[in-house]
């Protein structure tokens, strides 16, 4: 009888120690997204603030952080079953940060699948990331499918606020072709239907919101326009691969 007392009681101990060890992973993993999270915030920030052109050693500074939080992320190897689209698509983004491009594809699509659990914003956000991750692969009419796919999930613009996402997800789209200099009529149609949802908002603030981002994306597509080939890589936001000082390419 005793020795049946202990065999369960050893049982519970080791259920319950396996059981805290994964609570602490998941919550060190939480944290994780969200330090991945801010580090990008705070390089978009510095962005904007000097008109897309940082020091290398901000750069730098990006790219270590990004990619030691990213790898720390991956090793904690959690059921991903369990996590949310928007977990899962920073996941994707480590793993195209770490090159290995496979992995990051899969899951990607993961997130897509985990958001139709969420709704429908949920996975228009799922479908854009794959949709840029897809054009950075040089799948072009793969990612511009995948980025209409995220426009037309979303619901009508029956408001400022879901107006304002609409014409960032569009946007979004017409930056990718203008990019990669694919299909720049295909691009201007697109820019032309954003600047049609703009004009119909009602809040002063996100219209000269808009307008300011407007004038971007114009003097983006006349760029593309006079230069037919696309620039030669450089680092982005949030999809700069980890390199060595003497790998970098310069900014043009």
């Amino acid at each position: 009888m005793i020795s049946i007392v202990a065999v369960v009681v050893s049982a519970f101990s080791a259920w319950n120690s396996v059981r805290q060890t994964r609570l602490t992973q998941r919550t060190r993993f939480g944290q994780l997204i969200e330090e991945i999270s801010k580090v990008d915030r705070e390089f978009d920030r510095l962005m904007d603030e000097n008109e897309e052109i940082i020091s290398e050693f901000d750069e730098i500074n990006y790219r270590n952080r990004k990619e030691v939080l990213s790898r720390q992320a991956l090793r904690l190897r959690l059921n991903h079953r369990q996590s949310c689209s928007r977990e899962m698509t920073i996941l994707a983004e480590c793993l195209d940060y770490v090159q290995d491009h496979p992995q990051a594809d899969r899951m990607h699509r993961r997130s897509i699948k985990a958001a139709k659990r969420e709704g429908p914003v949920a996975v228009s956000s799922a479908r854009s990331a794959y949709g840029v991750f897809l054009f950075a692969a040089g799948k072009r009419a793969e990612g511009s499918t995948e980025l209409q796919s995220a426009v037309d999930v979303l619901p009508e613009a029956t408001s400022d606020q879901l107006r304002r996402l609409r014409v960032r997800t569009l946007a979004l789209r017409a930056r990718q072709h203008f990019d990669h200099r694919h299909e720049l009529d295909v691009a201007d149609s697109v820019l032309n239907e954003v600047a049609t949802l703009g004009s119909a908002y009602v809040l002063d603030s996100y219209a000269r919101e808009f307008n300011a981002d407007m004038a971007d994306y114009r003097d983006q597509a006349r760029t593309a326009r006079r230069s037919p080939d696309p620039p030669s890589p450089k680092p982005s936001r949030r999809r700069i691969p980890p390199a060595t000082i003497a790998q970098r390419r310069p900014r043009p």
